[in-house]
């Protein structure tokens, strides 16, 4: 038992008074309830963390796999166009008339453009925009890194589009003014086919360049830590 005496005698104070083991255990038991408090509160915001860390990775790998998709979709046209060059070969094996070279690259070109348009409908309907502007609250970096690979695969792939519609072309008016009495449609029909294989080449390899920065990208914030992905200064590869 603590005494402690509390008296005023003049000018001077002193104290006089007791603790018991029941307020020492008072004490402890409030000082215990306060440090269960704070470990919970402590857990609830690693897990809000954690929380919030997951479902930025959960963004970023769902944009990495659509931003795979997006990149080789327009090389269905190589493989859609494979009867139309068939076809447009095909139309020079007739007997020649007036305007039939002109008529048979119109064909081609009206082919191959609804050929592009399909490949770009289904790009649309892959909704990437959606998936990428979920990292614009935490990852702003990831999120304009995903911005810039899809212009530049717009880009590179129309690039490639219309190599193909010129090449073709030259490959269908080649044959101009010329005497077809010879003619063999499978030569050109090569000749188009190889055009189509040279476009599906190239536009894999701008997916493959286009997509190398951005992929490590985003897998560093799949693989980083809860404090790394949710702290906004922190630095990504290729920045």
């Amino acid at each position: 038992m603590i005494t402690l005496a509390v008296a005023r005698t003049g000018a001077s104070l002193y104290f006089n008074g007791e603790v018991t083991f029941g307020d020492l255990l008072t004490s402890a038991s409030v000082l215990a309830a306060a440090l269960t408090l704070y470990f919970s509160f402590w857990q609830d915001r690693i897990q809000r963390s954690r929380d919030v860390a997951d479902s930025v990775r959960t963004a970023a790998a769902d944009a990495l796999a659509k931003l795979d998709r997006y990149a080789h979709l327009p090389e269905a046209v190589a493989e859609s166009a494979q009867n139309l060059a068939v076809e447009t070969s095909q139309r020079l094996a007739q007997p020649q008339k007036q305007n039939d070279v002109a008529d048979a690259r119109d064909y081609l070109w009206a082919g191959l453009t609804k050929d592009w348009q399909e490949a770009r409908a289904a790009q649309r309907a892959e909704g990437i925009e959606l998936a990428h502007v979920k990292l614009f609250g935490h990852r702003p970096d990831a999120y304009r890194g995903v911005a810039e690979t899809i212009r530049e695969l717009d880009e590179g792939a129309r690039k490639c589009f219309d190599d193909l519609q010129n090449k073709s072309q030259e490959a269908v008016m080649s044959y101009f003014g010329k005497d077809r009495s010879n003619y063999q449609s499978a030569v050109l029909g090569n000749e188009l086919r190889n055009c189509l294989t040279t476009y599906s080449n190239a536009v894999r390899e701008n997916a493959r360049q286009v997509l190398t920065p951005v992929r490590r990208r985003l897998e560093a914030v799949i693989s980083g830590s809860d404090e790394q992905v949710i702290d906004r200064a922190w630095q990504t590869p290729d920045h």
